[in-house]
Formats: structure tokens, C-alpha cells, sequence
């Protein structure tokens, strides 16, 4: 039967532990190595689970930044829009008011 190789550098860097403890783990566990492998998987395990709630509060809190700064451009979009509107409609009664201004020059010209 074959047996699976396994990386003991990595493990042992993984896991802060030396790289001799990992390898007797291998060959001849004693109870505190075992203890100790057990309690630095812990320690990774609990930074694993604060990295993954981290990452969640971050990613809420960057939905909440995009949804809010979506929000206010598409109220500044409208504000323009009405100002743009607004200028418009002004742009036709002055034109408007011109072209009556000039008849009237014209009615009292004649």
C-alpha cells in the first residue's frame, strides 16, 4: 500500500512549529506534540474564522458604499436633469418675450 507523501516544511511553516516536530509526529507522536500540533491548528482555525468575518463585514460594508454612492448620483443625474429642464423652458419664454418685444417695436414704428 502506498503511503502519501506529505510536505512536513510546509506544515511547519504553516503552523509555526519546527520542521524536526512535524517529522516525529510522523514516526513516533508523543502526547505533547500532538498537543501542541493540535493547539496551533486551533489558533490558525480562529484566524481563519476572524479573517472570514472580517471579510464579510468588508464586503457589507463596501454593498453599502456602492448602493448609498449609486443613490446620490442618480439624485445628482435628476437634480441636473430639472436644471437643465428649467433652463430650457426659460431659454423658450425668453425667446418668447423677444419676439413679442420686437413686434411691439415694429406695431409702434408703423
Amino acid at each position: 500500500m502506498a503511503t502519501a507523501v506529505v510536505d512536513t516544511g510546509y506544515i511547519a511553516q504553516a503552523y509555526s512549529l519546527p520542521e524536526a516536530t512535524i517529522t516525529s509526529l510522523l514516526d513516533a507522536p508523543t502526547i505533547e506534540q500532538v498537543k501542541e500540533l493540535l493547539a496551533k491548528i486551533e489558533e490558525k482555525a480562529r484566524e481563519f474564522e476572524d479573517a472570514q468575518a472580517e471579510k464579510l463585514r468588508t464586503d457589507v460594508e463596501l454593498e453599502t458604499a456602492v448602493r448609498n454612492g449609486n443613490a446620490r448620483a442618480k439624485q445628482m443625474k435628476e437634480s441636473v436633469e430639472k436644471g437643465l429642464r428649467d433652463v430650457e423652458e426659460l431659454r423658450k419664454k425668453l425667446s418668447a418675450e423677444g419676439v413679442l418685444l420686437a413686434l411691439m417695436v415694429m406695431v409702434k414704428l408703423c
